[in-house]
């Protein structure tokens, strides 16, 4: 059962997904908490492939040691997702913008002590959006009429000091950090307080700040089942062809998989293995890496 990994999402509040293909046809692998999980890599990365209005490509050039090559990126048309801050229009076609149609949200997402970044979604990824990028606490502070005046915003907060983007060896630092909802509240309540000025000189945006929403997503991620564990959690990596990991499914937050490989925890970024081949076939409960000196099978 070997496949090409090429990207991992969520679905809806109980469930994500890891996507694959054989090289002919595209899969997904349903992932929910309390399901066995074995992932070996068998091969070095590659481009994956591009996936468009439902339909995935091969890439054309067979690009080696990259996950994904520019061909792809290109064809995927995601820039205007990345690249736009609401105010420069001139590298975006009409057919761009389109995609920002309809009511969106701009929220702050707390990820530790300290750590918050302002973001948008679209209404109706509201929830989704905070659980694909594995944010501990949100506060909604604007609904605006398109994503064109959403990005004006999150813009204008971001040029204010408030980051707008982490990477995911960031939010490895700090998967489950122990905060309580009161305090996260309290943080995300005095960044909002401090940063809104930033809008006083736009009147139009600011009439779409809304009184501040706040919502706890630990419920989602299996956070108390992971602190209530005696088994000590660890994050790790894994992308050297023989590497494999085997267990169940602890929780799962953000992109990072929590799995019970036996007296320990660990977590790894599913996002990681986009382009490497993988085998899934059922192994027994562990984990080996050709680089860690701590190798377990149980």
């Amino acid at each position: 059962m070997i496949f090409q990994c090429y990207d991992f999402r969520w679905i809806d509040e109980k469930s994500s997904e890891i996507q694959a293909n054989n090289g002919q046809k595209f899969a997904k692998r349903v992932l929910k908490t309390g399901d066995d999980l074995s992932i070996e890599i068998i091969d070095e990365v590659r481009c994956a492939g591009s996936y468009r209005d439902g339909i995935w490509k091969p890439c054309p050039n067979q690009v080696t040691g990259r996950k994904k090559c520019e061909a792809c990126r290109s064809r995927e048309g995601n820039f205007i997702f990345t690249m736009f801050d609401g105010f420069d229009m001139s590298i975006f076609s009409p057919e761009d913008l389109k995609l920002l149609e309809g009511d969106h949200y701009v929220y702050l997402a707390f990820f530790d002590d300290g750590v918050i970044k302002i973001g948008v979604s679209k209404k109706d990824r509201k929830s989704l959006r905070q659980l694909e990028q594995g944010a501990h606490f949100s506060l909604f502070i604007a609904q605006t009429s398109d994503g064109i005046k959403a990005r004006q915003i999150e813009t204008l907060f971001r040029k204010d000091g408030i980051i707008d983007k982490l990477k995911s060896s960031e939010k490895a630092e700090f998967l489950y950090p122990d905060i309580n909802p009161e305090e996260a509240k309290k943080q995300l309540l005095e960044t909002f307080e401090n940063h809104k000025n930033c809008l006083d000189s736009y009147e139009a945006l600011r009439r779409f700040l809304i009184e501040p929403e706040f919502c706890d997503w630990g419920p989602f991620f299996g956070k108390a089942e992971i602190k209530s564990s005696l088994k000590p959690l660890e994050t790790i990596s894994f992308n050297v062809p023989g590497d494999w990991i085997s267990g169940k499914i602890m929780g799962i937050k953000g992109p990072f998989i929590t799995l019970d490989v036996g007296d320990h925890l660990m977590a790894f970024c599913a996002r990681d293995l986009s382009g490497y081949d993988a085998d899934f076939s059922p192994k027994k409960t562990g984990f080996f890496r050709k680089n860690s000196i701590q190798n377990k099978l149980f």
